[in-house]
């Protein structure tokens, strides 16, 4: 297991419409914990294809889980795609936890998850061979949910 903490600081900008503070992505390990401050920026992608703020409320976390949930579900969950926006009026500051597996670690299903109705739609791997998959094909980070389905049984 591994895990990671960082803190951003997204600097005031004239023109927040021009620039993005995170580039559109999804996570690739197990979660990932988000604290914003007020001046908020975190946007999903909701399935009709709109951003969506997410509104910061006092003491409250944004837990995502990420694309080997995917897999790992056979299906059931899914990872958010997300960006971060600047903000025109001051300065933004996020902190984040990351938890994640060892990149060598062979995911597999839980079988409870594999029925009649719903096959194994995902076939064993690593985060690392997932990382690969993604580099050798130029996908993109926001393609990464897509890649998941590529690879598939």
């Amino acid at each position: 297991m591994n895990s990671t903490g960082r803190m951003n600081h997204y600097h005031v900008c004239s023109d927040p419409d021009s620039v993005l503070g995170i580039p559109v992505h999804s996570d690739i390990q197990m979660t990932s914990i988000l604290y914003q401050d007020g001046a908020g920026g975190l946007q999903v992608l909701k399935d009709d294809g709109q951003w969506v703020g997410i509104r910061r409320e006092e003491s409250t976390l944004v837990v995502n889980i990420s694309d080997t949930f995917i897999a790992l579900t056979n299906g059931i969950l899914h990872s958010s795609v997300h960006q971060a926006v600047l903000n025109s009026k001051k300065d933004r500051y996020s902190k984040f936890y990351f938890y994640g597996i060892d990149n060598t670690i062979t995911l597999t299903m839980p079988l409870e998850l594999v029925t009649k109705e719903h096959p194994l739609k995902y076939r064993p791997f690593t985060v690392q061979e997932h990382r690969n998959y993604l580099m050798e094909n130029e996908i993109p980070l926001h393609g990464t949910r897509s890649a998941l389905a590529d690879r598939s049984r």
